[in-house]
Formats: C-alpha cells, structure tokens, sequence
C-alpha cells in the first residue's frame, strides 16, 4: 500500500464516521446515537479516484468500516459538546478531532494530532451526508478542479 493510499484511507476513516454521527443530528448524544446507528454506503472521492466504504456504527460508541476489498477498521467515537473525536485500531491513522460538530453544522474543521488539516462544507439531507473539502490544513483554498467528497446514504 502506498503513503498516498495511507493517506486517503486514514481521511477517510475519520469523514465517514463523522458524516454519519452528524447525519444522525438531534437534542443530543442519546438522539446522535439512535438517528447514527445502523449500516452506511459512503462513497469517498478524491478528484477523479473514488473508494466504497460500508460503515457499520454502532451506540455504544464503536464502528466498523469494510473497504470494497474486504478490509476492515475498528474504532470508537465520542461527541464533547461541539467536538467529536476518532480513533482507530489502524497503525496509519491517527486519532481524529472534528471541530464545530453541532447539531445542524454547516462546516467542520478536521484536526490530526500535527494541526489543522482541512475545513469541510457539510449538507445533510434526510439519510444522505455530504462533506466537501473547501480548505487545505495550510488555509488555502482547496481545488475546486480536484475535490474531495464524502457522500454516506443510511441503508
């Protein structure tokens, strides 16, 4: 595998599960749980390069992610207030915060453990998430011309 594939996984680790615990926004971490749980097809595009992810979530706090080609991640998730972070059972991810997780976001800041690494446009829509990088980590636009987009749809 190689580091930019690394890289892309690793991004999408954290997006997918957030995009779903933001899908399931309520009153609350009792409601964000019951609305996030259950199974996702996600769709991660990376300018004209796409991976299928199927997330499993589940209210306990633990999900589960299958690459198209079988491969699996396991990790928790846990909502402070306006911030959700991510961990992962995978040597190449690290653990993941998500700035401005509130109820009804319209932007998230993604932050590694080195600082800020892009802001996302988000549209919720019944079942569908969608989040579109608008910012690279330095502050500069991101490429319209080549985007990244995390689409996930509740089965």
């Amino acid at each position: 595998m190689t580091t930019s594939t690394k890289q892309r996984r690793a991004a999408a680790v954290g997006s997918v599960v957030l995009a779903l615990l933001l899908g399931g926004r309520g009153g609350g971490a009792a409601d964000l749980a019951s609305r996030a749980t259950g199974t996702w097809d996600c769709t991660v595009q990376f300018s004209e390069d796409s991976i299928e992810v199927t997330a499993d979530i589940d209210a306990d706090g633990s999900y589960t992610l299958t690459g198209q080609t079988g491969d699996e991640i396991t990790g928790t998730w846990e909502r402070d207030g306006d911030e959700v972070s991510i961990t992962a059972d995978a040597p190449f991810i690290e653990d993941l915060t998500y700035q401005g997780a509130t109820d009804d976001p319209e932007e998230l800041t993604v932050v590694e453990a080195d600082g800020v690494s892009g802001v996302f446009d988000v549209e919720i829509d019944g079942d569908r998430v969608t989040f579109t990088q608008v910012e690279y980590g330095d502050g500069e636009p991101a490429n319209r011309r080549f985007p990244v987009v995390y689409t996930c749809v509740k089965e």
